[in-house]
């Protein structure tokens, strides 16, 4: 006889996983279940949580890039409000946007110090900026390199999108 006094059981079989919920005296000795006396048991797929990068410290400065794939791309926005400095970089290809990885970042005080240096691991990149006045320079190659100026003020968001024109 075995019984499951938590009542869950979780069975895992060629990576993927099921959550049952067993009845409380469900013993497995009994031949078959009788009456309408004891509940069904009921299996429910397992969904993992959505990939989230980890967060990431150059120096000082919190920071999270990502987003390559649908549930990757929501769970970064999902974050976006934690950091106030968002940089999205795209590709344009006609009439769409395309987004983009591997972009080579750095970001410095405007006085040339740099702050951040990364290459992006999707099209986000979060950072925990404080506040002043910086300089974002960012390459796709073999694309001509961009930079932006922005000023991160206390309790402000700074969203900036990165666009590349594609070649014709």
């Amino acid at each position: 006889m075995f019984s499951f006094p938590n009542r869950m059981l979780i069975l895992a079989a060629s990576g993927a996983c099921m959550l049952l919920s067993v009845p409380a005296a469900a013993e497995f000795d009994q031949p078959a279940l009788t009456g309408a006396t004891q509940a069904p048991v009921v299996a429910k797929p397992y969904k993992a949580p959505a990939a989230l990068p980890g967060r990431r410290e150059a120096g000082r400065v919190p920071y999270m890039t990502g987003g390559v794939g649908a549930d990757s791309a929501a769970a970064m926005r999902g974050v976006r409000d934690e950091f106030p400095v968002s940089i999205t970089f795209a590709l344009q290809n006609g009439v769409r946007n395309e987004f983009t990885a591997g972009v080579e970042v750095r970001i410095e005080r405007i006085d040339g110090t740099p702050v951040l240096e990364l290459v992006t691991e999707g099209p986000y990149l979060y950072a925990g900026l404080a506040p002043g006045s910086y300089r974002l320079r960012a390459r796709y190659s073999p694309r001509e390199p961009q930079q932006r100026e922005f000023l991160v003020q206390p309790g402000q968001r700074v969203d900036l999108v990165v666009l590349w024109m594609q070649p014709s």
